[in-house]
């Protein structure tokens, strides 16, 4: 072939190559956002360019095109165009928008992917961890009163009857016995005291005083609140156990801590008295000498 004609084709070939651009740089296969780093204004790529497994040149905008892997792109899900929904699918796997490790939600308040490990579809209405909203959880971490314990209707509420507590030491959801769960004021609850489920025991600590277990002190009586001694602890003294006051036998707060080795009205147990003439030794009574 003649020399100045095989420099006019490559010359041709070359001006043929320049009108077809190879797919931008730092395409975007895996990016939600559907723009890759590298797309700049006017860019360019055509089908034959894109060589990666699953990939196909996708509009990204009127003006832009970009190699896209229909197999994992969020906004191209195996097709152009076809973006995956973020209320239903957290990310697209071999063509398909799956949530999770399961397929898509059907949508609605009650069926949203939610994230999580992994993510998952939930209904909003009762989620407890999901409620109303992804990631809005009706439980309070264990250092914040509780405001409720589970989802109905999505929102949260406390107990089977939907009280709204405030979540603060006078209004703190807990749970009662037999499970079922409502308002607390954890400050005077001898049930609730200072934390749900922490209980005063009567025998040291009939009443609940500023969240703490107390025996028989009268709010109006400003004093340093304390149970009295538990029996069983190494360091107990004398004063051993929260019983009535004679005078105020059912006022409690008026309960006081006595020794039952030795008072007279609260003999080896509260409310046993000895009669007249007789004297508490050893927690009996026995007559004086």
């Amino acid at each position: 072939m003649d020399l100045s004609l095989r420099t006019v084709l490559f010359a041709l070939l070359l001006a043929a190559g320049a009108g077809t651009a190879a797919c931008p740089s730092g395409k975007d296969d895996d990016d939600d956002s559907g723009e890759g780093e590298g797309e700049g204004e006017g860019e360019q790529c055509e089908p034959r360019t894109c060589s990666g497994t699953g990939e196909q040149c996708c509009p990204i905008d009127d003006a832009r095109t970009a190699c896209k892997n229909l197999n994992s792109s969020f906004t191209d899900c195996g097709g152009c165009g076809d973006a995956c929904d973020s209320e239903l699918a957290s990310t697209c796997s071999a063509g398909e928008c799956i949530c999770g490790d399961g397929p898509a939600c059907d949508g609605g308040q009650t069926s949203t992917c939610c994230p999580g490990q992994p993510a998952s579809c939930v209904d909003l209405q009762t989620d407890d961890d999901n409620c109303g909203g992804c990631s809005s959880s009706c439980v309070a971490p264990t250092s914040q009163a509780a405001k409720s314990d589970h989802c109905l209707d999505g929102e949260c509420v406390c107990g089977d009857v939907g009280e709204a507590c405030e979540g603060t030491l006078d209004s703190t959801c807990c749970a009662d016995e037999g499970g079922a769960a409502s308002c607390h004021d954890i400050r005077s609850d001898p049930a609730h005291c200072g934390e749900c489920g922490k209980a005063c025991d009567p025998t040291i600590g009939n009443i609940c005083r500023v969240a703490q277990c107390v025996c028989g002190i009268p709010e109006d009586i400003a004093v340093d609140a304390a149970p009295c001694e538990n029996p069983d602890a190494p360091d107990a003294d004398s004063l051993d156990s929260c019983c009535p006051d004679p005078e105020f036998p059912d006022d409690p707060d008026y309960f006081t801590c006595v020794d039952l080795d030795a008072n007279f009205n609260h003999c080896g147990e509260c409310g046993n008295g000895c009669n007249e003439g007789q004297e508490c030794v050893g927690g009996e009574c026995q007559d004086k000498s």
